[in-house]
């Protein structure tokens, strides 16, 4: 899906005359092709995103026109499935039900909201180019956090401090290896063994650049917690019923 199915939309543009492809990448690359940066890809989302990534510099070399969002982890209205674990993870807690994680040293990540993700993207898509320096990329995110700061938000935002039990990293690889055996019977997989060790990696990502050449201005930490509990309060309702703004503005 991340390479094969960026070739289709790149070809597609190509043949219908789109003026702007924004590629949805992933902050989980940020840095891992810069020498200077010690990050590496350790799973194959990472490594299938930077092959998608591949593609849209091929197409703009080819003469089209691109621009790459990397989101980091987005949280926010939307279906509660695995690709909105976090939104899943702060659901699980303010409900007592989110009792385990990995010891991972305190090590950072970065939040962001879907709705400073969608205004990143729109964004993208009216920003001139043409500065012939190949494909601009820019990172979307919010507030780096530990996971221990990302669950006090959460505490905060429902008043509620739960006890979590911290999993050392050899007892997390291992319920890994047989959450990935149990995959090979149709079971979804808990976690897989390279994202306890993506887990346990430092991963700051700065949003400056989109910031300062996109106009980006994502919301706080806590604001976006805040109003992502109350719409899970609320019942999760869809923001095409006209029921965001009581959400939205708590």
């Amino acid at each position: 899906v991340n390479e094969r199915g960026t070739e289709y939309v790149c070809r597609t543009a190509r043949e219908h005359g789109v003026g702007r492809v924004v590629h949805v990448s992933t902050a989980l690359v940020e840095g891992v092709e810069d020498p200077s940066d010690p990050r590496e890809a350790v799973t194959e989302y990472q490594r299938s995103k930077l092959a998608g990534e591949k593609v849209v510099r091929g197409y703009v070399e080819e003469g089209g026109d691109a621009i790459v969002v990397r989101p980091s982890r987005v949280f926010g209205p939307g279906r509660l499935s695995q690709a909105n674990s976090v939104t899943q993870v702060i659901d699980l807690y303010r409900r007592g039900l989110f009792r385990f994680r990995i010891a991972d040293g305190d090590v950072r990540a970065n939040y962001v909201h879907i709705h400073d993700v969608i205004d990143g993207m729109l964004k993208a898509g009216k920003r001139e180019t043409g500065n012939g320096k190949g494909v601009s990329a820019y990172a979307l995110g919010g507030e780096d956090a530990t996971m221990t700061e990302f669950l006090a938000a959460i505490g905060a935002a429902t008043g509620s401090s739960r006890a979590v039990i911290a999993l050392p990293k050899p007892v997390a690889t291992s319920v890994a290896a047989v959450s990935e055996l149990f995959a090979r019977f149709g079971i979804d997989p808990l976690i897989t063994r390279d994202w306890v060790e993506l887990f346990t990696r430092d991963w700051p990502v700065s949003s400056q650049r989109a910031i300062d050449e996109l106009g980006f201005r994502p919301r706080s930490l806590a604001d976006g917690v805040r109003q992502t509990v109350r719409w899970l309060e609320a019942g999760c309702p869809s923001p095409f019923t006209g029921a965001e703004a009581e959400w939205q503005s708590a």
